[in-house]
């Protein structure tokens, strides 16, 4: 297990807080029974819901969807949907790994991303012209929508 999404208040108070940044948005837990490092992870800016994340998971994209999306546990592919609709990996390169290692993958993993994957338009579009940013928002409408179809989830941009 590499995320806990449920009963996260109840969690929280099973582990002992051991650190919150200058911010005080992020909090970092340790399970005394496990000695686990977990982070107190936003994710819906607009609120305050939040997600457990185990500390120290990999930085590259491949390695993180593969752990994730290998693991026997449904919570973990739900967490790496929330999880990477908020950081700063791209659309193409999410759609890539999942279309080149699909048959390697958990089914219902990948089906829980794809409901908990919440796609924000990140495009730098400062000093492009009209056709260039409907052109670019065209790619990322077709890569978001042919990620959900890769994940059986039934929704479109």
């Amino acid at each position: 297990m590499y995320f806990i999404i449920n009963n996260i208040i109840e969690e929280k108070n099973k582990m002992k807080m051991i650190a919150v940044d200058e911010s005080g948005w992020i909090c970092s837990y340790v399970d005394t029974n496990t000695g686990c490092e977990w982070v107190d992870y936003i994710i819906d800016d607009r609120s305050s819901s939040t997600m457990l994340m185990k500390k120290n998971l990999p930085k590259d994209l491949s390695s993180l969807m593969k752990l994730c999306l290998t693991s026997c546990d449904i919570v973990d592919g739900t967490g790496l949907g929330y999880y990477l609709s908020t950081e700063k990996y791209t659309y193409e390169e999410i759609y890539d790994y999942l279309k080149n290692n699909l048959e390697l993958l958990n089914r219902d993993n990948i089906y829980s991303f794809g409901i908990s994957f919440k796609p924000r338009d990140r495009r730098n579009i400062l000093g492009m012209n009209y056709n260039k940013v409907c052109s670019t928002y065209e790619d990322y409408i077709s890569t978001v929508n042919s990620i959900f179809r890769i994940c059986g989830v039934n929704r479109k941009y």
